[in-house]
């Protein structure tokens, strides 16, 4: 079924221009469960996999987080699925409920959080302890592609085995092209029937204020080893954006000071908490 996303007039009403919004953008979930780093809030019990706790445990991700005044979600574990079970997501059925729940006053979550991002985090085979990434995606991509993106991510390869997280087979260089060629796949077939596109990254052409993924690799790799990086670049913000010829390129956004590195926003250790 695809993502159709709830109508609200709240964020028009209350928010009509720009402003800042209290956002985590690393959040782990329980679906990192099979690693042993991530435990049922309190409040919420029974089997991870069942459709009863996985609901009760959405509502009690997003609770918490409007209670904290967090307005913007990005939902990244090293697993958007709960071991072998195909069809349990938390990170999806966080998804879900923001779209179509509730919260216990009756408000729905909508109006509660602005945006919530469904994402991974993956290890791709470079350096001696691999190189961590987050990605985050619409919803409105889909479950079916969100899912089809992290197995291109991983290369096939299972995140977790015997509590231990696994490296995918992919450098990220080899990540970046498997997902630009199923974007394309996906865009043309959507055009091709007459349907909107979703579009995982976007933006054409090339500035002297873009720079090159290969270089931003670079840069996360001296970061990782402690060498840190060019000052031009710890102060701007980057989102991926597609440069001419299929080149994946990363644009800047002016304005917005980001902290790179694998540092938590909101000091989340990559365990799920209760509030």
């Amino acid at each position: 079924m695809p993502f159709v996303r709830r109508d609200t007039d709240r964020w028009r009403r209350d928010v009509p221009g720009a402003r800042w919004f209290k956002a985590d953008l690393h959040i782990h979930t329980i679906d990192d469960r099979p690693g042993g780093r991530a435990k049922l809030p309190s409040g919420v019990s029974g089997s991870p996999q069942s459709e009863e706790t996985l609901t009760s445990y959405a509502r009690r991700f997003l609770h918490c987080a409007a209670e904290r005044g967090v307005r913007v979600l990005g939902v990244t574990p090293h697993s958007p699925r709960l071991g072998s079970a195909a069809g349990a997501s938390a990170v999806w059925r966080i998804v879900e409920e923001w779209n179509n729940g509730d919260d216990d006053d009756g408000t729905p979550f909508r109006d509660k959080v602005y945006a919530v991002f469904p994402g991974f985090e993956p290890s791709f085979k470079q350096g001696s302890r691999g190189l961590h990434l987050l990605f985050l995606f619409d919803p409105e991509a889909g479950r079916d592609r969100y899912f089809t993106a992290f197995d291109l991510a991983m290369g096939g390869v299972s995140p977790w085995r015997d509590r231990e997280l696994q490296l995918s087979n992919r450098t990220a260089e080899e990540a970046f092209r498997d997902l630009r060629a199923f974007h394309d796949r996906e865009s043309s077939t959507l055009q091709d029937g007459g349907g909107a596109t979703t579009r995982f990254a976007s933006g054409t052409g090339s500035t002297d204020s873009e720079i090159s993924a290969m270089e931003w690799l670079g840069v996360l790799e001296r970061i990782e080893t402690g060498e840190g990086a060019d000052d031009r670049i710890q102060a701007r913000t980057w989102r991926l954006v597609g440069g001419r010829q299929g080149d994946v390129r990363l644009r800047e956004h002016r304005g917005r000071r980001h902290h790179l590195g694998r540092r938590r926003l909101a000091g989340n250790r990559g365990r799920s908490r209760g509030c």
